[in-house]
């Protein structure tokens, strides 16, 4: 999906659609110099496992469940449950592109 991607859109057009998707959660990152954006991105490559995501980052499970409760109030509510789970995936890997 994310070569599709690449391929398909021009970088204005990914970046307009990063921005649709996690600007928000870009904006807080860069105003507190968080890492909010690497959190949601491991969180989905580890399949939406929490204690797995935790593991990988190094933090405790508490830890992550407050980065992903500030990530969903950023990001209009828990992407599984919003139907925007793919679209937030791939903007967090072409994200990373740029």
């Amino acid at each position: 999906m994310e070569r599709l991607a690449v391929q398909s859109l021009d970088p204005d057009q990914r970046r307009i659609f990063v921005g649709q998707q996690l600007g928000a959660l870009l904006d807080h990152d860069e105003q507190r110099n968080s890492r909010l954006l690497d959190t949601l991105a491991m969180w989905m490559e580890c399949g939406c496992n929490t204690a797995y995501a935790a593991r990988e980052l190094h933090v405790e499970r508490q830890s992550m469940h407050q980065r992903l409760r500030r990530i969903f109030e950023l990001c209009d509510g828990d992407p599984r449950s919003t139907g925007r789970l793919a679209a937030l995936h791939l903007a967090t890997r072409l994200a990373r592109l740029a």
